[in-house]
């Protein structure tokens, strides 16, 4: 038996909710949209491991498309601490 899919406005906020509320990825800013059999995922993470956890979280619910994560890592101020900006 197949699951009915969702049309790709559904989806895509399906999949962006999950980048926000799974406690491994946790961003409300990333962007996601369906084209082509993609998932392109877009924005800023703070961690090379917050990125993983993108992907390992598109994986579970979007197996069947390919994921294009476009995301990128945020440098650190120099010193590797956050910038104090008073």
């Amino acid at each position: 038996m197949s699951e009915r899919r969702r049309p790709d406005p559904y989806r895509e906020e399906e999949l962006r909710q999950a980048l926000v509320t799974d406690a491994r990825v946790a961003q409300p800013d990333l962007q996601v949209r369906l084209s082509e059999g993609r998932v392109i995922v877009t924005g800023s993470l703070p961690t090379d491991e917050r990125r993983d956890a993108v992907e390992e979280v598109l994986h579970e619910l979007a197996g069947d498309l390919q994921i294009d994560d476009q995301t990128v890592v945020a440098a650190m101020a120099p010193g590797g601490h956050e910038e104090d900006l008073r």
